[in-house]
């Protein structure tokens, strides 16, 4: 019971702190998706490669979901990028870590605050040996432009 409440309120803030140590480029956000609300945090290596950590509250029937992705921005552009991604998901529930597999379009619909984007996802996750398609979608707000190019 306490690693759940652990998982939900700690691992948000040691990587947040992480980032901010190595004086790294990070972005926080939101994503919904069947199983509910998570909390992002990013950690942007390069211009065109991120890691990302999602965590979703517990929910009513007592467990919650964590994404762990690293992705890679296939195209970039000033006002939008396509990605591709590699994960896994795990959760308090479950024994068994799925694989999650995003493409996906962040859109920076603001000509004058770069900062936002809106991020749509579409990936195939592996449950059970099943392939499930899901889809996702989010807003990112990226604290520091100073690895972006070409805004």
């Amino acid at each position: 019971m306490l690693s759940k409440y652990l998982k939900c309120f700690f691992l948000p803030l040691f990587m947040m702190g992480a980032a901010l140590s190595l004086s790294a480029q990070i972005s926080g956000g939101l994503y919904t998706d069947k199983y509910g609300v998570k909390a992002a945090i990013g950690y942007n290596f390069t211009d065109r490669l991120w890691a990302e950590g999602r965590v979703g509250p517990v929910n009513a029937i007592n467990f919650s979901y964590t994404d762990l992705l690293v992705h890679f921005n296939y195209v970039k552009r000033p006002s939008y990028e396509v990605y591709v991604g590699a994960g896994i998901q795990f959760s308090d529930l479950l024994p068994d870590a799925f694989i999650i597999n995003p493409i996906g379009l962040s859109i920076r619909p603001f000509t004058k605050v770069r900062n936002w984007s809106i991020a749509f996802e579409l990936g195939s996750d592996t449950e059970y040996g099943l392939e499930v398609l899901r889809g996702r979608i989010g807003i990112r707000y990226l604290v520091d432009r100073t690895i972006r190019s070409g805004d």
